[in-house]
């Protein structure tokens, strides 16, 4: 029975060591070593309990939520260091983004709620209590068509219910067009996700700031062209839309796509 290799983690967590202070390097160590061999769940507990750091446990909660470290700049490592293997031929850099459901039972979980989760079988509407994620990775080009999932960042979506009176209400595609926003700029980013990432305020803002979405639509799904120029004089509310297409018609005549 072969055993695999266990990685360098000074080297491997080196480029990250500027990041923190002294002490919370060795915190931020410990959680990834331990994480890394969980299958599961990730419990502050399980890196506690593995004593790679003889500390209380009151200071693991404290280095997670200490002022001393930006996620987000953790966040912009990890990319830089994936864009090497997520980048295909063509120079092009794809991430892919979608949102999970992590089941919570009680009443002591803030921003928690009733969510669509697919893969809760057991439900009839496929409804779960807990915390809704906005997950975004890299996506690893492997041999053929494959591709492995390089988690990057998350953001969690907190329904307009559980939101706090003082709080600011953001959907699913804010955030997720946040998440792609806050990654530095590749020479050509793409960004996969499916149908329910496929509506205008998310993909209006990924065009704006240069990327690109890779998605698919309805079937019955129409493109307008931009509302003509209003001629001199005309009367009348001004229109909202110019001509429509068919997107079963586009997609019936590959001659009109560009790559």
């Amino acid at each position: 029975m072969t055993q695999k290799a266990s990685p360098d983690w000074s080297v491997l967590l080196a480029p990250f060591q500027s990041l923190f202070s002294k002490p919370g390097f060795r915190y931020f160590c410990a959680f990834v070593r331990v994480f890394a061999h969980l299958d599961g769940r990730l419990w502050v507990s399980s890196v506690v309990l593995s004593r790679l750091l003889n500390r209380h446990w009151t200071n693991f909660y404290r280095f997670l939520r200490s002022p001393t470290w930006d996620t987000a700049a953790v966040s912009r490592q990890v990319f830089a260091l994936c864009v090497p293997v997520c980048k295909d031929e063509g120079g092009r850099v794809f991430v892919a983004i979608d949102d999970t459901v992590c089941r919570k039972h009680g009443q002591h979980f803030e921003s928690a709620g009733v969510h669509y989760d697919p893969m809760n079988r057991d439900q009839p509407h496929h409804l779960s209590h807990g915390h809704c994620w906005i997950a975004l990775a890299g996506l690893a080009q492997q041999t053929g068509q494959k591709a492995v999932a390089l988690f990057l960042s998350c953001a969690l979506y907190v329904p307009k219910a559980a939101c706090r009176k003082d709080g600011t209400y953001k959907g699913k595609l804010a955030l997720a067009a946040q998440l792609v926003g806050a990654l530095p700029d590749p020479p050509v980013l793409v960004a996969v996700a499916d149908g329910a990432y496929a509506k205008a305020p998310f993909s209006k803002a990924l065009q704006e700031s240069g990327r690109f979405l890779l998605s698919r639509l309805r079937r019955d799904a129409v493109f307008y062209d931009p509302p003509p120029q209003r001629k001199p004089g005309q009367k009348g509310a001004p229109r909202k839309f110019g001509e429509k297409h068919k997107a079963s018609l586009w997609a019936a005549s590959p001659d009109d796509w560009r790559t």
